[in-house]
């Protein structure tokens, strides 16, 4: 069973909650345990210790309320460093226009 699939209910009550807890207690991190809003934290460190305390070995959900979601990405997505060229041999100064062509070196 996925993480996702044991959380689900967790998530949904999140998501249902959202502009409530935007309001509230945006910036905390927020506890979800069994579908129901469990408490707000100030640091993802005391609610996990809270819910570990409270929950044991059961799932439970932490968030950030007002963080930026995340986005899942295909793993055939690949980002470069700004000096991944100069690893291969190639040019680490390498200076470029606005549209990518070489700007002359002076």
């Amino acid at each position: 069973m996925t993480a996702k699939h044991v959380l689900a209910k967790d998530i949904a009550a999140f998501e249902q909650m959202k502009a409530e807890l935007l309001q509230h207690y945006n910036g905390k991190f927020i506890v979800f345990h069994d579908g129901q809003f469990q408490g707000s934290f100030d640091s993802f460190d005391n609610a996990a210790r809270d819910a570990v305390k409270r929950f044991r070995d059961t799932p439970f959900l932490i968030r950030q309320v007002g963080a930026p979601e995340v986005m899942p990405m295909p793993a055939s997505v690949r980002f470069r460093t700004v000096n991944e060229n100069s690893r291969r041999g190639g040019n680490r100064s390498r200076r470029v226009s606005a549209d990518n062509r070489p700007l002359p070196r002076w």
